[in-house]
């Protein structure tokens, strides 16, 4: 039979297929496919015979490598979304066969199979992928070549996993002085690469002089390439004010009001990216004690953002979530300057004034914000107020409702209702996917973290304990996310018998 696309995939059978009579009321494969969930147990050995079928009828490499890009790669994305990556794994390995005489289309299939052996936890075996790769890549095409500098950048990212981030930080100044002559061109793809050095940097080295440099030089290329009312420059204009949140608050201030301002006169006052200024502004203002504005503005925002999306929308919830968190700092300001000064004062006798001088000029803007703290308070509570009458009033059985107001609930500190809410999203999410999912996995996480920041670590260590066996026995040991909670279940199980 010989197939020449994916849609003419029909029910037959071959000694190796399981394919069945189960398609045989469908137009086409691709139909069939998209009424059948990623975790069905043909899923993936449907995509494998298909794979085969095709090389068997000797599709050309460019046909075989456009089917790839265009159809293989979506299924492996959601073999991988469901925890299938082995499987997704095997189906590359059969284009590496394939491929192993052609440089970019080998490099292609490489850089795939690190993605998925990351996913399957096997990152030292995704490491030599991406070398692997990135030495295709440069075969291929060259080392500043744009798919040799992804594999670059993502070869730092597992150097700093390994090694040292004084490495990886060397090995991305490399590439972006390699870059020079790049950055210098108007190509529209400048603006991802940018950001993608500035993501290898890591959350740690965010607030560094050369991510500040790196975030200037995008939005500057996003203006030259789109223009400044552009939303990818505005998108880059607010990713600015976080290289120096707590180095110059009022530096950040000044950026943040700009950016608002910038996007309110091109996008207008209810566009997403517009609310999402005005939060950020918000923030900045909270970093400043300014606790009154903060909270209006923040107030403000979440009023449109339910007037848009609707309470329920994730719009909402993130937004509601993020008002939580202002109201939380807001009340908790007079025993934050309290504490500051006690610090101050046993510090100041160690190291003297000289070297405290920062922490003055904090306590002294605490200070004074302080005589608005009667009205920030009272706007507060009417605040909290409405958060909870908001949380109780939305009834519906979705994990991602529990899931999210278990989150507000914890940012409040209000621990047993946001225990009680994350345990509720688990149910649910368990009678949709079963125990062993990541996503069940996942929450557990989440109850268990809940149940630390309510000091119950009894209880956190029956939660991770039961997540680690569930991955284990569905993953196995070396998979991430039974590392991830065999390393919560050993560290709750440590403090819990300090504890107790």
């Amino acid at each position: 039979m010989k197939i020449y696309k994916f849609e003419d995939y029909r029910d037959y059978k071959t000694d190796k297929t399981i394919v069945t009579d189960n398609i045989e009321h469908t137009d086409n494969l691709v139909d069939y496919m998209k009424s059948m969930r990623a975790d069905n147990d043909e899923y993936g050995p449907i995509i494998e015979n298909y794979v085969k079928e095709l090389i068997q009828n000797n599709k050309s490499d460019e046909e075989l490598f456009d089917e790839y890009n265009r159809i293989i790669r979506k299924h492996l994305y959601e073999l991988s979304s469901v925890g299938k990556d082995k499987a997704a794994i095997k189906i590359i390995d059969i284009f590496i066969r394939t491929w192993e005489n052609d440089d970019g289309k080998l490099a292609v299939a490489y850089e795939d199979r690190s993605r998925y052996m990351a996913a399957d936890g096997k990152l030292q075996i995704a490491y030599r992928n991406i070398v692997r790769a990135r030495e295709l890549y440069n075969k291929a095409y060259g080392n500043n070549d744009i798919r040799t500098i992804r594999t670059r950048i993502a070869t730092a990212n597992y150097i700093r996993l390994f090694t040292s981030d004084d490495k990886a930080d060397d090995m991305l100044k490399e590439i972006t002085d390699d870059c020079t002559e790049f950055f210098n061109s108007n190509c529209q793809e400048i603006p991802d690469i940018i950001e993608a050095i500035i993501d290898a940097y890591g959350f740690r080295n965010c607030e560094t002089e050369e991510v500040e440099k790196l975030r200037k030089l995008c939005y500057e290329k996003c203006c030259i390439i789109y223009g400044k009312e552009h939303k990818k420059s505005l998108e880059a204009l607010l990713k600015i004010p976080d290289s120096y949140p707590f180095r110059d608050p009022e530096r950040c201030l000044t950026d943040s009001l700009h950016g608002y301002e910038q996007c309110q006169t091109y996008l207008g006052k209810e566009d997403p990216l517009t609310l999402k200024s005005k939060t950020q502004l918000a923030t900045a203002y909270q970093d400043m004690f300014e606790h009154k504005q903060a909270l209006t503005i923040m107030s403000e925002v979440y009023d449109v953002t339910t007037k848009l999306f609707g309470i329920k929308s994730k719009e909402a919830m993130k937004s509601l979530l993020s008002l939580a968190i202002c109201v939380k700092e807001a009340l908790s300001f007079p025993n934050d300057l309290i504490n500051k000064k006690i610090l101050y004062e046993a510090q100041r006798k160690e190291y003297g004034d000289e070297l405290l001088a920062h922490d003055k000029e904090e306590i002294e803007k605490m200070e004074a914000n302080l005589g608005d703290y009667l009205y920030v308070k009272y706007q507060a509570d009417k605040i909290m107020d409405m958060i909870d009458k908001t949380l109780k009033s939305i009834k519906e059985n979705e994990a991602r409702i529990y899931s999210w107001k278990g989150i507000i609930y914890d940012s409040l500190e209000e621990h047993e209702k946001a225990i009680t809410n994350m345990e509720k999203c688990y149910e649910v999410t368990v009678l949709e996917h079963g125990e062993t999912h990541k996503e069940s996995i996942y929450i557990l996480s989440q109850i268990g973290l809940f149940q630390q920041n309510a000091d119950q670590w009894d209880k956190a260590t029956e939660s991770f304990k039961k997540g680690w066996m569930q991955a284990n026995k569905a993953y196995g040991s070396n998979d991430s996310y039974t590392k991830m909670m065999y390393d919560s279940y050993i560290y709750a199980l440590s403090v819990s018998g300090i504890m107790f």
